[in-house]
């Protein structure tokens, strides 16, 4: 006899259902935190913008990263996917960090280094595994998911440098984590699945991928010393090199 399946283990049967409605939640309660302790209704114990970044970059958009990275890599990779067990371990983690970061951002600045903590430890359980599929994964498939596990490795390095920022220790943490880690992991991620789904028949250029990292990773060093000049002839370069590849796809 069919025995329909309850609806709290379908919503956890599939990895990214439960990252991406936790990150649309989180996403409404820090925008409503944000707006508030803007108008100086909710006063908050760090800076602001620290506060808005990393609660956007780490509480929210990992999320919706993790759900899809945790579903496509083992494709990429010809694995298997990743176990129950491990990916709701991390969900869990993360939604402990994130709250107790939230709780914290409003009530004391230890609290706040908790759940930063937490929401590293969950940060690191992610790179953990994504480099453990990949290190199983036949050599000629690991070329696209290097760039992709560099890409959240630098999320992860970023991730460390934020502990400074709250310390109110000047460093480029935000810099590499929107650059070498939210748009390069699109990045990566989009020339990847971009000329698949467009059924082009180009050669596929390995050098892409690392000579757009080289170019981020020149913009972030720009940014740390404030040379505005040179940011903005990387990013016409940068964006004259993807058109020109991209138009090479059609």
């Amino acid at each position: 006899m069919f025995t329909p399946e309850k609806p709290q283990n379908y919503f956890f049967s599939q990895v990214h259902q439960p990252f991406f409605l936790s990150g649309v939640v989180l996403a409404i309660v820090v925008m409503l935190m944000f707006m508030l302790s803007y108008k100086g209704i909710l006063p908050l114990q760090v800076d602001s913008a620290s506060f808005h970044s990393y609660s956007l970059i780490y509480v929210v958009f990992t999320q919706f990263f993790t759900g899809f990275i945790f579903t496509t890599f083992p494709r990429f990779c010809q694995s298997e996917v990743i176990e129950k067990s491990y990916y709701l371990r991390t969900w869990g983690l993360h939604q402990i960090g994130a709250v107790v970061f939230l709780a914290g951002a409003v009530l004391s600045v230890e609290l706040l280094y908790v759940g930063v903590s937490v929401l590293l430890i969950a940060n690191t359980a992610i790179v953990y595994k994504l480099k453990e599929i990949y290190s199983k994964a036949p050599e000629a498939m690991r070329h696209d998911p290097k760039w992709i596990l560099v890409g959240f490795s630098m999320g992860l390095f970023a991730h460390f440098l934020y502990l400074l920022v709250f310390a109110q220790i000047d460093n480029s943490a935000v810099a590499i984590a929107v650059n070498l880690y939210l748009v390069y992991v699109t990045f990566a991620v989009g020339q990847r699945m971009v000329p698949f789904f467009s059924h082009s028949f180009a050669d596929k250029n390995e050098r892409f991928a690392p000579i757009v990292f080289a170019g981020f990773l020149l913009k972030v060093i720009a940014v740390n010393f404030e040379l505005s000049s040179v940011e903005i002839i990387v990013d016409i370069a940068l964006g004259l090199y993807i058109a020109l590849e991209v138009r090479r796809w059609a």
